[in-house]
């Protein structure tokens, strides 16, 4: 082989490992599956949940935040594969497994959290660019308008926090500001435009996850900076008291996972860690005060949006591999016969 040979043959290797790298890392395509190499692992049981496909979305994405709002899921924001913060919001309708566009927001936002409350859609805080520089800002959506609204910023900018609805106001606590990790917590009452300072969480911490059952406002997992050690704690807020109470610790570390409510219990799912990301699903039950284990997400994902609609629970985007990774997967998990 001549030199100039040799050097096109190097060129086109190069060239087709830096693509294979990005389609099985960055894009999360399974050539063992592709090769149909390795089962697919069991759907699981009418007690711990069966997980099955659904459509895929329009656009494949990580660090999203997704609610339920009209038998509706919202997924807001994120990553792309190339980086580029999104202002994408999409919208899947589990009745006819059908995914549309909807407004996008008013401007791009990763890591952002979302909740719905009184038949809006609300946007808060995340971080702005690849400097993840966190946002004080608010925006809610009116469905039946199709337009965003600014709310009043936050105290404090964030991003990568938890947030969740209990009576009638927005909690939102942690995440990522300006001066390093926060314990804050913050609630918005959508009447008043106000966001008040409450009591602050005891342990500061971002890429948390957090849900409301039984008037409590649970703070799940999330790290300090170090994605090799996801944190298996739990905290937990009483508004009538404004004070905060240890609970009972998750199974296992879960930092970039998500939570949402189902028939009055938590249910968490996904994450990552140094070289790894999480597929396992646990419930929380508050009468029992324990967690139990689920069935796993058929592919392990981190960044990814939890909602539930009915008796069932939706996952939606979120990369298999940590950091910069994406897909376009959409699951269901339903429960009984």
């Amino acid at each position: 082989m001549t030199r100039h040979r040799r050097r096109v043959a190097i060129y086109f290797a190069t060239v087709l490992a830096v693509l294979g790298f990005y389609a099985w890392y960055v894009r999360g395509v399974s050539f063992e599956r592709l090769f149909l190499f390795g089962p697919p692992k069991p759907a699981g049981d009418a007690a711990h949940g069966r997980w099955s496909g659904r459509a895929a979305a329009p656009t494949a994405r990580t660090e999203v935040a997704a609610a339920e709002l009209g038998g509706k899921i919202y997924v807001v924001g994120g990553f792309d594969g190339f980086g580029q913060t999104l202002a994408t919001v999409e919208v899947y309708d589990p009745a006819a497994d059908r995914w549309q566009n909807a407004p996008p927001l008013p401007r791009p936002l990763h890591h952002p959290s979302v909740v719905a409350l009184d038949g809006y859609l609300y946007v808060i805080g995340g971080f702005q660019g690849l400097n993840f520089s966190p946002s004080y800002d608010g925006f809610v959506f009116d469905p039946v308008t199709g337009t965003w609204q600014t709310i009043a910023p936050m105290p404090e900018a964030r991003g990568a926090m938890a947030a969740a609805v209990l009576g009638g106001k927005i909690f939102a606590v942690g995440g990522v500001s300006p001066d390093g990790l926060s314990r804050a917590l913050f609630s918005y009452d959508p009447a008043s435009n106000v966001w008040e300072i409450k009591t602050a969480m005891p342990t500061a911490r971002d890429h948390l996850a957090a849900a409301a059952v039984s008037g409590k406002f649970y703070v799940l997992g999330g790290r300090k900076n170090e994605i090799a050690r996801p944190l298996k704690l739990v905290e937990v807020y009483d508004p009538a008291a404004d004070s905060w109470s240890k609970g009972p610790d998750l199974p296992r570390g879960m930092g970039g996972g998500a939570a949402a409510v189902l028939n009055g219990k938590i249910i968490a799912a996904g994450g990552e860690a140094a070289g790894r990301t999480f597929d396992e699903v646990y419930r929380f039950d508050p009468e029992k005060g324990k967690w139990e284990e689920l069935t796993p997400m058929p592919g392990a994902r981190h960044g990814l949006g939890l909602a539930a609609v009915g008796g069932t629970i939706y996952a939606a985007a979120g990369g298999k591999h940590p950091g910069l990774s994406v897909t376009d997967i959409t699951e269901a998990m339903v429960f009984g016969d």
